[in-house]
Formats: C-alpha cells, sequence, structure tokens
C-alpha cells in the first residue's frame, strides 16, 4: 500500500509535514525572544558581578607605623579609618614611599591597639586637617 499524503491544500500555510513550522521546531512563536532575553539577562549580571567585585578590592599600599605618623604630622593625610587592627586611608597628593607613588595606604597595628585610649588621643592630637573614621568591624 502506498502511503497517503494530504494535499497542498488540506496542509496549512508555515507547517511541515509533520505538522511543525520549520522555522521554530519548539511550536511556540517566543522562541527568539526568550533566548535574547536569557543572553541579555546572562551578560547584565556578569557585567554587574564584575564590578561589584571591583568595588570592593580596591588596593591599599603597606607603609610602615612610623611613615604613616610622619606623615599625619607634616598634614599629607586627607582622611583615615581605623578598622580594627588597622589604619586605612589617603594621601593628600601622591606620595613616594620606598620608591612608589602611593595614594592610598595601609598601616597594620599591633593586636588590640586600636582598642586603646592612647593611639586614639595620638590620632586626635595629630590629625591636622584630615578627616577621622573609626569603624567596627566584627571581625
Amino acid at each position: 500500500m502506498s502511503e497517503q499524503r494530504p494535499s497542498d491544500r488540506d496542509r496549512q500555510p508555515g507547517k511541515s509535514k509533520n505538522g511543525r513550522n520549520p522555522l521554530n521546531a519548539a511550536g511556540n512563536g517566543m522562541r527568539f525572544g526568550r533566548g535574547f532575553f536569557g543572553w541579555f539577562l546572562f551578560i547584565a549580571l556578569a557585567v554587574m558581578l564584575f564590578m561589584l567585585l571591583q568595588k570592593g578590592s580596591t588596593s591599599y599600599y603597606q607603609i610602615p607605623f612610623s611613615e604613616f605618623s610622619s606623615r599625619l604630622q607634616a598634614d599629607a593625610v586627607k582622611t583615615l579609618t581605623i578598622d580594627g587592627d588597622k589604619i586605612m586611608g589617603e594621601f593628600r597628593k601622591l606620595e613616594a614611599i620606598d620608591d612608589q607613588q602611593v595614594g592610598k595606604f595601609q598601616t597594620p597595628l599591633p593586636a588590640g591597639s586600636s582598642q586603646s585610649w592612647e593611639l586614639m588621643r595620638w590620632v586626635d592630637e595629630n590629625h591636622h586637617n584630615a578627616k577621622v573614621l573609626v569603624e567596627d568591624s566584627p571581625n
């Protein structure tokens, strides 16, 4: 027996022999739109993640406490933040330290010294025009 084929007028326009649209194998009209939206969403999230990670990775040059104290007393420090057992800050202009041009610095402190009043009093007496912040980090 021979296979019966529907005539050309029995077939609906845009349908193949198996009844599916040859342009869209899934059978729906939103394939391109959903694919485009998915890629757009993926790229947007990747860019946002990259920006978030870059924002938190500001590099600070580690300087000794003696360099920090001399620059603070010379009014070369713009801002400083005492955060746990370290001082982070920014100079008013680039400073030459160890043959490096330093804009943002970090100075380690002995363990527990940021809790002492002597350090806070010394910073208060010598900060000149520097903006001083104190953060209570949970670390």
